[in-house]
């Protein structure tokens, strides 16, 4: 069975959650965020709002005190030259559901 890949939307555009990515890749994240920066793709922290609805949805550890987004496109581009441009979009992983964060979401941040 393959893994997910979950789009999360938030104030400043669509991310891949950077763990999810390490884990279809079946590498670690550290190796895979280094790869992405020679490679001038943006892996940012998420914020601690983001982190709490993150933690809400149930899409990371429920321990994990920070997460890394990938840009949506740029780590979607990532992953098709990982897998082989050849094979088409069905060797890639399954997209779960869009998840976003809006200005109204009130979820505060559990430290």
């Amino acid at each position: 069975k393959g893994k997910k890949l979950n789009i999360f939307e938030s104030e400043g555009g669509q991310w891949l959650i950077g763990t999810q990515v390490a884990e279809v890749m079946r590498k670690q994240a550290c190796n895979v965020y280094q790869s992405m920066k020679l490679r001038s793709i943006g892996v940012r922290r998420a914020n601690p709002m983001e982190v709490a609805k993150l933690h809400s949805l149930r899409l990371i550890k429920p321990n994990s005190p920070y997460v890394n987004l990938v840009p949506f496109e740029d780590g979607m581009e990532y992953l098709k030259d990982y897998f082989g441009q050849a094979t088409s979009n069905n060797a890639l992983p399954k997209l779960g559901k869009l998840q976003r964060v809006s200005r109204n979401d009130k979820t505060e941040p559990k430290f």
